[in-house]
């Protein structure tokens, strides 16, 4: 055992200062936080913790504690029957040593490892030579304790047992009182069935009374949703005479579910039979509610991930099968009998790219292409598809707003969300009904965005689509917009009608709601925020100009599919066509051509060298010419990859023959406006 601590000359002096403080009367937990504080300085310790038993009760409970075992928090609660050199010190009222780190964290330390070493747990006296708690102190590995040093926590352990038996001034009953009402926890005092014999202002909140007063003589049993929680906490309080942290659901007068977390002590007769149940309640419903929407948004973004990854990989098969169709098409152009077969082939490929899309929305991710919109304009565009849509049982009405409410948004994807919602609200209404959908103008303020993360407080847009429909109870609108969630019968329907219409929305900036109940129809109500200043509505081209080109086009993809169609469409358009399967494979390319490209058609994500970096070093080099840019990655990839959309000429995958002759020509003739490549420091 080592001898002799640089700190021992500090001991007689420490000691004396926790006397001192100790004759103050100065509370008792103030007097442990004092000491714990003190003796790892004293004793150059680790960790110091003190242990105290309530009367009754079957454990040890951590009263206070600086420091910890070799990173390791001390434990809260040790029964008296385990093994542990706590359970041991209390129980045989002697010193116990211990090499391991059991001294303050592990309660099931076996009395044969406790070797002498670098813990100590010392009893701490009570009354009639019974101990009334543990003063734990630990060190490094393979330091020990001097004698003296242990003969100076054994006097701390004496001093610290002497303080508690003191009598201490009790505070007045005004000061009790005054505590006691304004206290922000339920406080309450009840007999061992439950009922309320006292309770605070607080406590009366939680649960909706009136008046403290009129809680007094409410059952707690009554106020719980499922039989056995106040017995519960009513046994475990019997058992051990604490209780801590004890979390559960209540419900308030009202039926609304409330969760709490109890702390609650006994009162024992002079029998030793429990009396009374003292305890604090805490709501902690708006906490709960947080982190239930916490883990929903986590839920939707791992959905979101996979979502996005499976559209990129869709969107560059669906570029050659729909690209190599569209060419083959061109040649079957007379051959009525295989067209037939070879359009079903391409609507299936459609079909699969809106899919595609419908992944991305829902994700959030889909490169979107805004413009400044009239919602009401839009709605009304729409007014011969929705009747089309709804057959002839359905009456539909639509009321646009007056004046325009202009909105930033993707114009096809307003339309698909429009769309979809008159889809679900048609399959409710499957005997007929009324469809009402209008635009409207208004202000929400911070209230009415609250649940909504992200919105702000503002002018908004408001489109509603309202119907007499079946209606949906809550637990359908607690998944309403959970990706392939459906109440149709199986192969009726994917379920991403609505989670890509939730994408689309939160994507765009704005909020949704739902307001349905079984049998009173449903309506959802979709807020954009409107645009502050009327913009005009851009223009969406009605015509092409010149398709063909006799430019040299510089192109990049790492998807040999992919490069092989890009390369054929643009060579039979009259391109002179240098192909490269990566980044390096370019700059090589670009520098063996002595720069002669009229525009660089670039992938963003590939392996190695990304097409922005790519672009920017052809600039470096010299490289004038305009760049477009093409991806089938979510839009996070794409921005994370120095790409803004509306920053750069972009063709989004999967593209047709068609779309990419038309983006290649518009840029080359400068409608594409492409701007410069800039180094990423910039």
């Amino acid at each position: 055992m080592v001898t002799h601590h640089p700190t021992a000359a500090a001991l007689p002096a420490a000691l004396a200062d926790l006397a001192v403080r100790a004759l103050s009367g100065a509370p008792l937990s103030a007097l442990y936080d004092e000491t714990v504080e003190l003796l790892p300085r004293a004793l150059d310790a680790e960790g110091c913790a003190i242990y105290e038993r309530l009367p009754g009760g079957a454990t040890l409970l951590l009263g206070s504690a600086n420091g910890g075992c070799g990173g390791e928090s001390p434990a809260r609660e040790i029964a008296l029957d385990s093994p542990s050199p706590q359970a041991r010190a209390f129980s045989e009222k002697r010193t116990v040593l211990t090499s391991r780190k059991g001294c303050l964290a592990e309660a099931s330390l076996a009395p044969s490892e406790c070797e002498a070493g670098s813990g100590v747990c010392v009893p701490i006296p009570g009354d009639s030579g019974l101990s009334r708690g543990v003063l734990c102190v630990h060190r490094g590995a393979a330091r020990g304790f001097s004698e003296e040093e242990l003969r100076f926590l054994q006097d701390v352990a004496r001093l610290l047992g002497a303080a508690a038996g003191r009598p201490r001034a009790a505070p007045s009953p005004e000061r009790l009182r005054e505590r006691f009402e304004i206290d922000i926890a339920g406080d309450f005092l009840a007999d061992p069935d439950g009922r309320i014999l006292s309770c605070n202002p607080a406590f009366a909140e939680i649960f909706a009374f009136p008046s403290a007063e009129r809680a007094i003589g409410t059952s707690l049993a009554a106020l719980e949703p499922l039989p056995g929680c106040w017995k519960e906490l009513r046994d475990r309080v019997a058992r051990d005479g604490i209780v801590r942290r004890h979390a559960c659901e209540l419900r308030r007068r009202d039926g609304q579910a409330v969760f709490v977390v109890v702390n609650a002590v006994a009162h024992l007769d002079a029998a030793g039979r429990l009396a009374e149940i003292a305890g604090a309640i805490v709501d902690r419903t708006d906490q709960k509610l947080l982190e239930d929407q916490f883990r929903q948004a986590q839920k939707m973004e791992a959905v979101g991930r996979l979502a996005g990854g499976v559209a990129h990989d869709f969107n560059n098969l669906l570029t050659a099968i729909l690209g190599y169709g569209g060419l083959l098409r061109e040649k079957l152009e007379g051959d009525r009998e295989n067209l037939v077969d070879l359009d079903e082939i391409l609507k299936a490929g459609e079909r699969a790219a809106v899919l595609t899309r419908q992944l991305l929305a829902f994700s959030r991710k889909q490169v979107l292409h805004p413009e400044v919109l009239d919602a009401g304009e839009v709605l009304r565009g729409l007014q011969g598809m929705l009747r089309r849509i709804i057959g002839e049982n359905i009456v539909l009405t639509l009321v646009p707003e007056s004046t325009p409410g202009w909105v930033h948004a993707d114009r096809g994807q307003l339309e698909q969300v429009i769309l979809n919602l008159v889809v679900n609200s048609r399959d409710a209404m499957p005997d007929g009904g009324r469809l009402t959908i209008e635009t409207a103008t208004a202000e929400l303020d911070a209230a009415r965005v609250l649940d909504h993360p992200g919105a702000a407080p503002g002018l908004y847009v408001v489109l509603s689509v309202t119907d007499t429909g079946h209606g949906m109870d809550k637990e359908t609108l607690s998944h309403l917009f959970e990706p392939f969630f459906t109440t149709k019968p199986q192969g009726k329907g994917t379920g991403l009608g609505l989670s890509t219409v939730y994408g689309i929305v939160h994507q765009s900036g704005g909020l949704i709601d739902v307001f349905s109940e079984p049998g009173h129809g449903a309506s959802f109500r979709i807020g954009l925020p409107l645009v502050p200043a009327l913009g005009q509505m851009r223009e969406r081209p009605t015509s092409i100009r010149r398709m063909n080109g006799t430019e040299t086009v510089l192109l990049v993809e790492d998807e040999p599919g992919v490069r092989a169609l890009a390369r054929r469409v643009l060579i039979s358009l009259g391109y002179s066509v240098i192909s490269a399967a990566d980044g390096d494979h370019a700059l090589r390319a670009w520098t063996a051509d002595h720069g002669n490209v009229d525009l660089l058609l670039t992938d963003i994500i590939m392996p190695g060298l990304n097409g922005r970096e790519l672009a920017r070093q052809l600039s470096e080099l010299g490289m004038t010419c305009p760049v477009l840019f093409t991806s089938g990655h979510p839009q996070d990839e794409i921005l994370r990859n120095g790409v803004m959309e509306g920053s750069f000429a972009f063709l989004q995958k999967p593209f047709t023959p068609i779309a990419l002759a038309l983006k290649v020509r518009e840029v080359l003739d400068g409608r594409g406006q492409p701007k410069a490549v800039q180094s990423n420091d910039t």
